[in-house]
């Protein structure tokens, strides 16, 4: 299965990264091939120097086309909501005030909610 993520604020190496990191860890150990949108590859040893997160198998990939052709597309977003394509989509936001008044408006549920639920119930959707 493929995933993409998207985190336009990677090179700031700061604690959402490190949680966007920690997801895409979580998919490579459960043989995802993931894609990051990031144009400079060298970011890779950053966030291993970093973190001290191993991330073998993450590739950085100059346009990850909203998710098109991608089982799994992870967004992280400012409070905007952009189209994604793939098949299975996470939008996180940054900024949680937004992200719930966002989040209210659409009559989502907390069966909608993606960090709601155990990482067996999310595998399970993304089959």
């Amino acid at each position: 299965m493929r995933a993409a993520i998207y985190n336009p604020y990677l090179d700031t190496l700061g604690g959402g990264e490190r949680y966007t990191l920690s997801f895409a860890k979580v998919l490579l150990n459960n043989g995802f091939d993931v894609n990051i949108f990031w144009k400079d590859s060298s970011i890779l040893d950053k966030f291993e120097k970093r973190f001290g997160i191993t991330l073998n198998g993450l590739n950085t990939i100059d346009d990850i086309k909203k998710g098109e052709g991608y089982d799994l597309c992870f967004w992280v977003s400012d409070g905007s909501i952009p189209i994604l394509h793939s098949r299975n989509n996470i939008l996180h936001f940054q900024y949680l005030e937004l992200g719930i008044a966002q989040a209210r408006r659409g009559w989502t549920e907390s069966k909608d909610i993606i960090n709601t639920r155990s990482w067996e119930e999310m595998l399970k959707l993304l089959k």
